[in-house]
């Protein structure tokens, strides 16, 4: 069986036109596959390997997810009826944040199969695609891909990836039976929307229901919203990644300094911009490049800073208090490591975070029962 690197190349290519080619409908052609090889799919520099005939085998990592596994094996059994001389094996992995450490460890250790199927967009630039990923943008078939969709997958001068499906849709779906029951109409604006939850509430019904048992599903109300977004403020994409989002920290202690020095804090996306302390020691220093201010301060500092978010280290004494001084200084949003569960209130989103749970989480995964079970859920 030959491995050379323009054998796989060649088969790369020409199954990659394959996933355009059978899925092109979401592109203005036809949906079904191809019943011969697509025209100029292979590189002219290297012969498809169902030219010279020869064994070739490629493996391919993808979630697993059964929607995903049936469209990708309908693509695969689909190429491999044109080149029977390819064998492509299939490997699972879960979903989530599980399955995307282990795609970035394998890249970084050089363990990654031939292909992976992946997100396009911001998670794809975090896996370094130009140094990673085999560069797709002198084949022919990066033709047949509408151009909007290239700067995606782009990393620099280099095209990195493909899809395998024309669109995606998603969106809210609102409940007749309770819309009609209480009067309501599908809403029009945000403020609609937050209003007619209100009412729903007001008739003890939950107003909102949605699934976070996997990390990933937390943006899909955003996504579903995003085309009317974007349609009202063209451009919003970008500014929006050029802006930073500016927070603060309050309890400098070890945690808090800890979390003023993480890069995910001091990133394209946040900046920690001063963080507050009981300690006269620290008042007035800067720790991990973050000015430490006295409580006292904080309202002035979050005018100024135009800070909404805060992350809150401190002793459980101390947290409702500074919980409470946080809501009156106008911070919308607050991420709590306080060894308490703050309650809710209705100008700020709160996130409570139990190390401790998640560490009884990762021990219950240790256990024998789980592992006699191959559970790794």
């Amino acid at each position: 069986m030959r491995h050379s690197s323009e054998t796989r190349l060649g088969v790369l290519s020409v199954l990659a036109a394959l996933l355009i080619a059978a899925c092109s409908g979401g592109f203005g052609g036809t949906s079904a596959a191809p019943t011969t090889a697509p025209v100029g799919s292979a590189p002219a520099s290297a012969p498809a390997a169902s030219d010279t005939g020869e064994a070739v085998k490629l493996t391919y990592f993808v979630d697993d997810n059964n929607v995903t596994a049936a469209r990708l094996q309908g693509l695969i059994d689909a190429y491999t009826k044109l080149h029977p001389n390819v064998t492509i094996e299939v490997e699972t992995h879960p979903g989530g944040t599980e399955g995307d450490n282990l795609v970035k460890t394998r890249l970084s250790t050089g363990d990654m199969s031939d292909m992976f199927y992946y997100n396009s967009g911001s998670l794809l630039q975090a896996l370094n695609p130009a140094e990673t990923l085999v560069d797709l943008s002198g084949e022919p078939f990066i033709d047949n891909i509408v151009e909007t969709y290239l700067p995606t997958v782009t990393a620099g001068d280099a095209i990195v990836g493909v899809p395998t499906e024309g669109t995606l849709g998603g969106g809210i779906l609102y409940n007749k039976k309770i819309y009609a029951d209480n009067g309501l109409q599908v809403p029009k604006t945000w403020d609609e929307f937050a209003a007619n939850n209100d009412k729903i509430k007001a008739a003890g019904i939950t107003p909102d229901c949605a699934t976070y048992c996997d990390t990933w599903t937390s943006q899909l109300f955003v996504l579903a919203d995003y085309y009317n977004v974007q349609k009202a403020v063209p451009g919003f994409a970008d500014k929006w990644k050029a802006a930073k989002n500016p927070l603060v920290i309050v309890g400098m202690g070890q945690l808090g300094t800890a979390l003023a020095g993480y890069i995910h804090f001091n990133d394209d996306s946040f900046e920690v911009v001063a963080g507050f302390d009981s300690d006269a020691a620290k008042i007035g220093k800067t720790l991990r490049g973050v000015p430490v201010f006295a409580i006292t301060e904080l309202r002035r500092t979050i005018e100024q800073t135009g800070a909404e978010i805060a992350v809150l280290t401190v002793p459980a004494a101390a947290a409702v208090e500074c919980y409470d001084a946080l809501a009156a200084a106008g911070v919308r949003a607050v991420l709590n490591f306080a060894p308490v569960s703050l309650p809710e209130r209705d100008q700020v989103r709160l996130k409570n975070v139990d190390l401790r749970t998640y560490l009884e989480e990762a021990s219950f995964l240790l256990s024998p029962t789980r592992a006699l079970d191959g559970d790794r859920s």
